[in-house]
């Protein structure tokens, strides 16, 4: 493995997504573009801690890996895109804030993968080695920050105006 704390972590976040998952689905029954959108993010994060022991031992050439590491997860990032966008579409709802978040957030992480793949096989200056490495775990943190305060606000602002009714 390249570097196996990033795949632990990828694990811890994904554990703790669906926990709280789980805490949101007990708590809120209604389909909403927030609630879309985490699970596409969850669904998404879980996959592709998954598949990234597969992937890291599929063919043996390590040209070839690249491409298929790099590739899959971009598919991987622009799929849940369609989804949530398509979700949207057939339960009628409108893109929210969250939803745009994550949404970006996932459009970043395909674009840094295939700026990866780029600059590792096409160009060869394998200048984004570092930023690699720091990027996709800090976009993965940020988001999964993001998906955690603006639940957690929602649900305080929820409180306070039923308080003032």
């Amino acid at each position: 493995m390249t570097n196996e704390y990033v795949y632990i972590y990828s694990l811890i976040c994904s554990c703790i997504g669906l926990l709280c998952l789980f805490i949101w689905v007990k708590k809120s029954t209604n389909v909403n573009s927030s609630t879309i959108s985490f699970i596409t993010w969850l669904l998404a994060s879980v996959f592709v801690a998954g598949a990234e022991p597969v992937l890291f031992m599929l063919t043996g050439d390590i040209s070839l890996d690249r491409y298929v590491w790099y590739c899959s997860f971009a598919a991987i990032n622009l799929l849940s895109v369609f989804i949530i966008t398509k979700l949207h579409r057939i339960e009628g709802i409108k893109l929210n804030r969250d939803s745009a978040v994550i949404c970006l957030a996932l459009i970043v992480l395909a674009a840094i993968q295939v700026a990866r793949l780029v600059d590792k096989e096409i160009i060869e200056t394998f200048l984004m080695n570092e930023f690699y490495k720091t990027s996709i775990s800090t976009l993965n943190i940020l988001t999964w920050s993001y998906i955690v305060v603006m639940t957690y606000a929602r649900k305080s602002i929820e409180r306070n105006n039923r308080g003032n009714s």
